[in-house]
């Protein structure tokens, strides 16, 4: 039987994946970063923005080879993730105990980062504000815009979140897709428990109203059909949003 090679066919996508799974994101994050040492380098920012580089160069290559674009959104996303979880540590979030977890939300959530995406996070605490957290906040916000993401977060507590997603639904659309990073798993089970119960479960037709409207102003916008000369990709018709609004509203 003929191969692949041998035949000038494409090799199959499964062998042209960039990075491997999370064990391996983590252990080149460490190799880079160190494990276990809390001690933080000199010019972290410098470090990580470099690393970040290089992987992505890996990443490109590999899509120009053929690999699939959704695999490596995903693989990209593992590689951050393991890099805000270093990032955690180093900012001493192993400090807070059971008072803070770090969590990703958004397109970072699902797993879709491309190189220019944003990194959208959720910092849940258990009570009031204090000066350990806010410094781990603060350390790991600064790293991020140091490196140059455009980075979205907020500071809240699980109240004081959904809240926020009753008041304003583009919240309540991105914690549908809240992914724990780091810290605190059993204040990540009662936000996600809570999230479920007390505002995606809560006002349905009300934000599948939303949503409709949101999706029709955005469909108007970019002409209000497929045939146009340059589609937007992301928020046209038929593009990415709305393949997002079906697991939005399922």
């Amino acid at each position: 039987m003929t191969s692949a090679a041998g035949s000038g066919m494409t090799a199959p996508i499964s062998s042209l994946r960039h990075q491997g799974g999370r064990e391996e994101m983590n252990e080149r994050v460490c190799q880079i970063l160190g494990k276990g040492n809390l001690a933080v380098p000199e010019n972290l920012p410098g470090i990580v923005r470099h690393f970040l580089k290089e992987e992505g160069e890996k990443f490109a290559a590999g899509l120009h080879a053929g690999a699939s674009g959704i695999e490596l959104a995903k693989q990209r996303s593992e590689l951050l993730s393991a890099v805000l979880v270093r990032l955690w540590e180093l900012a001493g979030g192993t400090g807070t105990g059971e008072g803070l977890v770090l969590g990703a939300v958004g397109g970072f959530g699902r797993q879709e980062m491309s190189p220019a995406s944003d990194i959208d996070l959720v910092f849940i605490r258990e009570g009031a504000s204090n000066s350990a957290v806010e410094e781990v906040v603060k350390k790991i916000l600064y790293v991020l815009w140091d490196i140059g993401f455009k980075v979205g977060h907020a500071c809240r507590t699980i109240p004081e979140t959904l809240e926020r997603a009753e008041a304003e639904p583009m919240i309540k659309t991105a914690l549908i897709d809240a992914r724990y990073l780091a810290g605190s798993k059993s204040l990540w089970e009662k936000f996600q428990t809570e999230t479920n119960r007390k505002s995606l479960q809560q006002n349905v037709e009300g934000y599948l109203g939303w949503r409709l409207e949101n999706q029709s102003t955005r469909h108007a916008k970019e002409g209000g059909t497929v045939f146009v000369q340059e589609p937007n990709l992301k928020a046209g018709v038929g593009g990415l949003r709305d393949f997002h609004n079906l697991r939005w509203v399922g």
